[in-house]
């Protein structure tokens, strides 16, 4: 980048950096980044240490440990520290170590959080597993008994209707055989009163004794 465009990109940087002065909560540390950025390609590296160092500041809080910003700003500072030779620049390690820890011990906790969640998401996924089979399982003993017990009311109908139908069968042997009886009846008093007719008995013992005689 030419010196004449670096001042210019300084110039819109720090314009927009006093107008987010006047706003409560703006965000200024994009601008102190790219300052930083700017002085890095300026050769000035005290004032890009003194940008990136804002932006530490700006994100000492535990709510700001992760932003995108102060990582930004850790590994330009580590950049520098690298490259002191170059920079001629003494960075305090140990302030900006201390950042980094607890930036990492962070992004660790919300990893492990993440995966606890993960793994209660897990759980819970498995438990409805579990649950939707022990439902299909029951489901399945309730088909079954359903079936069993459609099966033996479909027996027990088939014996009862048996049994009505053998009823009936019988009830009408009977019958018959009550008709048949009572027309055999009605052909021996038939003939018998033809007999006692024919031999001038006036019942059935005088019948009796009449045959009686002849046979002797």
């Amino acid at each position: 980048m030419k010196a004449g465009e670096i001042a210019k990109a300084e110039k819109w940087l720090n314009e927009a950096l006093e107008l987010k002065n006047s706003l409560a909560d703006a965000d200024k540390r994009p601008n102190y980044n790219y300052l930083g950025e700017l002085a890095v390609l300026k050769g000035d590296y005290k004032a890009a240490l003194n940008y990136y160092d804002q932006v530490v500041e700006l994100s000492a809080t535990d709510n700001e440990l992760l932003s995108k910003e102060l990582g930004v700003a850790l590994n330009a500072i580590q950049n520098l520290r690298n490259n002191a030779s170059l920079s001629g620049v003494e960075v305090p390690i140990e302030k900006y170590s201390m950042i980094r820890d607890r930036k990492d011990k962070m992004l660790e906790e919300q990893i492990r959080l993440i995966q606890s969640k993960y793994d209660q998401e897990s759980i819970e996924k498995a438990e409805l597993e579990i649950a939707r089979l022990k439902e299909s399982e029951r489901h399945k003993e309730d088909l079954a008994l359903f079936e069993k017990e459609t099966f033996t009311f479909q027996i027990s109908t088939l014996i009862t209707t048996f049994l009505v139908v053998l009823s009936c069968l019988l009830i009408i042997y009977i019958i018959n055989k009550h008709r048949k009886d009572k027309r055999a009846l009605g052909r021996y008093e038939s003939g018998l009163q033809v007999m006692m007719d024919e031999y001038g008995a006036k019942n059935v013992a005088e019948l009796q004794k009449i045959l009686s005689r002849m046979a002797e």
